[in-house]
């Protein structure tokens, strides 16, 4: 195509072109679309794309077939444009014409986002230091404490209830003589339970075959909505009552995982974990740090349009995941306790350190040739499949109940590893996941390349431990 272009970039990563279209091109594309409107309209006496131009035109108007000539000229020249000045367009441009009238050139302008110039610096000479917290016999108590706590003994007992213990009863609760609440047998801890304001202080002192009726206000928050803040009686008999016996961290304890025959080789195994752990977090906050330096180093422009895409993408793929669970995109907002404002917000942050990071790496993989064999993303998919169907079965095995109360059915079931099985061929997730396995070779490789101090630090006395929250390293993916 004869075209003329010229370029100036603008921020932002972005360039503007201008093309003029030669009036012979021009003129080839309205004789195109001359014999497309024919296809289209009905001229008595013609067959469809026989008409001549002149007939065409009367019927159709030369205003509509001009129009119709604009959408095909203006793509095709931006696209011999973008080959021309041997651009990299990450986005969709905004077009402009400049001059559009039959028989003259056209010209027009198009600004586009393009593939950032990165200058990644010299990221050879990256120093970070990995900080291995160590592992104090104080963290192997609190473990063994939190399992000790987990697995409390209960000792029936004869004496009077007191705060703490473990009470089986009988209860009834009813408003106005209307029955709520009948549960023979319930269990229930004194003081670590969902009952009204006062109900624990009553049942002290009680003993098994023991009875008491009392009122008692329901709170506003009360399960049964139409009762909540009105006075209920309540009628309970006590059948038994237990007390509370941690084992202590002795052998009892290891014994009582059923993994374990002594409280020492508990300990060895908690310690072990826990080094691992340790092991982990240093490995992740060392390569955070070293994705940190990274794009602190580099000098690059981020187009606006590829961190919108990515927010979106981003707010996508976590109401995908929520409905994958049957959680309502509402219910979800909740459970994070965020409006959608400040949700959106949030996914736009995380979509520009996203995008960062991906430029930047991307930028040392182009430079460094690091490339992904077909047969790793075919291996990739296959496992993301396993995982995903593992995932499904113990969804089901363990009658998970969220929200609607409702497991899904062997046919919904089956619908979503379809549906997931379809995504993961396509062509938008093979292209994600061969990105992300690059990045993670690339990171792998200035891992490996980078200087790397590796010490050993003393937890602060309030530390626990704790996961290191990973930087968002992956690349910018569709939702399914």
């Amino acid at each position: 195509m004869e075209i003329t272009v010229s370029s100036e970039k603008l921020e932002k990563s972005r360039v503007k072109l201008t093309v003029d279209v030669s009036l012979e091109e021009v003129e080839k594309a309205y004789k195109r679309a001359v014999r497309r409107v024919s296809d289209k309209v009905n001229i008595p006496g013609f067959r469809p794309g026989r008409a001549p131009q002149a007939l065409v035109e009367r019927h159709a108007g030369v205003e509509s077939v001009f129009r119709e000539a604009l959408d095909r000229l203006v793509p095709e020249a931006f696209s011999e444009a973008v080959t021309q000045t041997e651009i990299q367009p990450v986005g969709n441009p905004e077009l402009e014409l400049l001059q559009a009238e039959k028989d003259q050139p056209v010209s027009f302008a198009a600004t586009v986002p393009v593939k950032p110039e990165v200058d990644t610096g010299d990221y050879r000479a990256i120093q970070i230091t990995k900080e291995t917290r160590l592992v104090t016999d104080e963290d192997v108590d609190v473990v063994l404490q939190s399992l000790e706590r987990q697995l409390v003994q209960w000792d029936d007992m004869d004496r009077p209830v007191e705060m703490g213990d473990r009470v089986k009863l009988d209860l009834r609760i009813s408003v106005e003589g209307r029955t709520i609440n009948n549960a023979p047998g319930t269990s229930m801890v004194i003081g670590e339970n969902q009952m009204p304001e006062g109900f624990d202080e009553i049942t002290l002192d009680m003993v098994a075959g023991q009875e008491r009726s009392f009122i008692l206000l329901l709170p506003d928050d009360y399960a049964v909505e139409a009762v909540r803040g009105r006075s209920a009686d309540f009628e309970i008999k006590v059948l038994g009552t237990a007390q509370k016996r941690l084992l202590g961290l002795t052998d009892e304890l290891a014994q009582a995982t059923g993994d374990f025959e002594t409280i020492d080789d508990l300990r060895a195994d908690v310690r072990k974990r826990l080094e691992e752990r340790a092991a982990q977090d240093a490995e992740q906050q060392a390569e955070n740090t070293l994705v940190q330096e990274l794009v602190t180093g580099a000098t690059f422009e981020v187009p606006d349009v590829l961190i919108e895409e990515q927010a979106q993408r981003l707010e996508q793929r976590e109401a995908f995941e929520a409905a994958q669970r049957g959680i309502p995109k509402q219910y979800y907002l909740q459970m994070m306790n965020l409006s959608e404002e400040d949700w959106k917000q949030r996914l736009h942050e995380r979509a520009e350190d996203m995008v960062r990071n991906f430029i930047a790496i991307d930028a040392v993989a182009t430079q460094e040739d690091i490339t992904i064999p077909m047969e790793e993303i075919e291996g990739e998919i296959q496992q993301s499949m396993a995982n995903y169907q593992n995932q499904m079965l113990q969804q089901v095995q363990q009658s998970e109940v969220i929200v609607t109360e409702k497991q899904p059915t062997k046919d919904e079931v089956q619908a979503r590893l379809q549906q997931m099985q379809q995504y993961l061929n396509s062509d938008a997730s093979r292209t994600n996941i061969a990105m992300n396995l690059r990045m993670r070779k690339t990171i792998d490789f200035l891992k490996e390349t980078v200087a790397v101090e590796e010490v050993t630090v003393e937890p602060k006395l309030e530390e626990t431990p704790s996961e290191e929250t990973p930087t968002e390293t992956s690349a910018p993916q569709s939702a399914p």
